[in-house]
Order: C-alpha cells, then structure tokens, then sequence
C-alpha cells in the first residue's frame, strides 16, 4: 500500500520552512499591529491638533467679534456725537441766520423812516425853493420894471441932452482906425469937438456922445485928454484884418514822463503889418484834435515868426 503525501512523515527541510513561514507571518503580523497603532495615535494626534486649532479658531474669532463689536459701538458713539456737534452747528447757524435777518429788517424799518423823513424834508424844502424862486421871479419882475422905467427915463433925458448937444454944436471927428487889441478886435479914435464947455467935466459928453462906426453906433470904450483935445476910444469886434490864424500845426510829443500833458505847436501866419504879433497869438483860437481851444497856452518869437504853444492834458504821458 502506497503512501500518500498527507500521511507521508514531514521531512526535516519543509519543517524549516514551515517554521520560518509562521515566524515571518508573525512579524508581519506584529509590523501591521505596530504601524496600525502608529498610524491610529497620528490620528488621534491630528485630530487633537484639529480639534485644538478649531478651539483657537473659534477663540480669534470670538476676540475679532468682540474687537468688530467694540468698533461699531465707538463708531456709533463718534457719529453720535458727530450728529450732535451737527445740530447744534445748525442750531448756531439758524440763529446766526435769524439775527440778521431781524437785524436786516430792523435796517429796513430804520431805512424806511429815514426815507420817510428825507421826502418830507424834500417837501418842505421843496415848497421853500418854490415859495423863493416865486419870490425871486415876483423880485426879479419888478427889478426889471424898474430898470425899463429907467431906460425910459434916460431915453427921454438922452433925448434932451442929444438936443442940447446939438445946440452946443458936439460932434465927433471921422473915426480912424488904430492897432489890433485882440483877435477880430481893432481899436478906432476920434476926436470930441466943440467940447470947450465941457472943460471942467470932459469925461461925460465923451462917454455919453455915441459914435456910427461900420454902421451901428457905439459908445467910447475909454477917454482921454490930450491938452485941450478930447480923444475917444473904441474896441470894434468883427475886424478882419485883425483875424491871423495858425499853420503848419505840429505834435511835439510829451512835455516830460510822467506829465501827463503833451505838447502841441502852431505858427501864426497872416499877421497884419506892424501889428504885435505876441499880443495877438495870445488871443487867437486854433481847433485840432477834434478841440476848440480859444487861445494857446504860451506865445514866443522864433527867427522872425510867431509859434503858440498848447499843453494838453494826454494820460499817455
């Protein structure tokens, strides 16, 4: 009868291994018991350092509320008081607006009553200067009544000295004609005759005796006695040949900087032979720059001519 392997007596080699197997699963065993114990403390190890973490976590997060809630009550306290300080700046201004305007109306009110005071005072003084003018025309009628009652008068004794004049035979002598005096103005003489009763008062028929010079009669402008000779004067406007005028016109630019005043230059052309040409610039008008002046501001001589000078006011100086 065979022998089966099952019922065949172990040999001493697969004894060996055998017994290495088991002891080799045995290791493995205790390994695996060892890292699983390992493997469970790290575990529990980082569930702890989690759960720690957490606890921290929750702990900052509790201060930063805390924190967040200590800044939103501050900031609610500060806008508080920000809204206060507002109110009460607005306060301030409504009662800063309030007083002006009651001073602003208590201006007006005074304003109004002056003005009230003004126009009657305007009132009155207005009715004064009406009630004065009146008095005044009501004066000045009268004065001129008067003054036509004694021309009248003097009409009616002039009428009777002219008679009287004519009885003692005065007459004046063909009026001659003298210098220019002035521009446009030449001075005629002529003398009184049959003046001898009028010694001892020589000056009245002089002035009173009229003379007819170009057609209309004039009164002496002044008298004077030569020895026994009455010789009368008269200043004649309208004179032509007493008329130069100035040419060749000139700018000579600013007096001086600063002066405000500009100087202008003309030379009197025209001047009757013999005439005083200085007495006469100083009395002729000129126009130029769209002015009228009467007269130039300084006369002077140059080389034989006469030259009028004007300073004129010019803010470019």
């Amino acid at each position: 009868m065979e022998q089966t392997s099952e019922t065949e007596p172990l040999i001493p080699g697969r004894q060996t291994t055998k017994a290495w197997y088991l002891s080799h699963i045995k290791c493995i065993t205790i390994a695996s018991a060892i890292l699983f114990v390992v493997i469970i403390s790290c575990t529990a190890v980082n569930t702890t350092c989690q759960s720690r973490n957490i606890v921290q976590w929750e702990r900052d997060l509790e201060g930063r509320k805390a924190n967040e809630k200590i800044r939103e009550d501050e900031w609610d306290r500060q806008m508080a008081q920000k809204r206060a300080q507002e109110h009460l700046w607005e306060k301030k201004w409504n009662d800063s607006v309030r007083d002006i305007r009651e001073k602003e109306l208590w201006r007006e009110e005074v304003w109004e009553r002056e003005m009230h005071i003004s126009r009657e005072q305007w009132k009155v003084h207005l009715g004064e200067q009406q009630a004065h003018e009146q008095e005044r025309e009501q004066a000045w009628d009268r004065q001129m009544e008067q003054k036509r009652e004694e021309e009248r008068i003097r009409k009616r004794q002039w009428d009777v000295s002219q008679e009287q004049r004519e009885r003692l035979g005065l007459y004046w002598d063909e009026p001659a004609p003298g210098k220019c005096t002035s521009h446009g103005v030449r001075d005629y003489h002529a003398r009184l005759f049959n003046a001898t009763p009028y010694r001892y008062n020589w000056l009245q028929p002089c002035e009173d005796m009229p003379i007819l010079i170009h057609g209309s009669h004039q009164k002496t402008s002044r008298c004077e006695r030569m020895g026994n000779e009455i010789w009368g004067h008269w200043s004649v406007e309208g004179e032509a040949v007493c008329t130069p005028f100035f040419e060749d016109w000139r700018d000579n630019g600013c007096i001086a900087p600063g002066s405000q005043l500009r100087l202008a230059s003309a030379r009197l052309d025209y001047l009757p032979s013999g005439e005083n040409g200085l007495e006469l610039c100083g009395s002729t008008p000129h126009k130029f720059w769209d002015r009228y002046f009467p007269h130039p501001t300084t006369c002077a001589e140059t080389n034989g001519d006469v030259w009028g000078y004007w300073e004129v006011e010019d803010g470019v100086c």
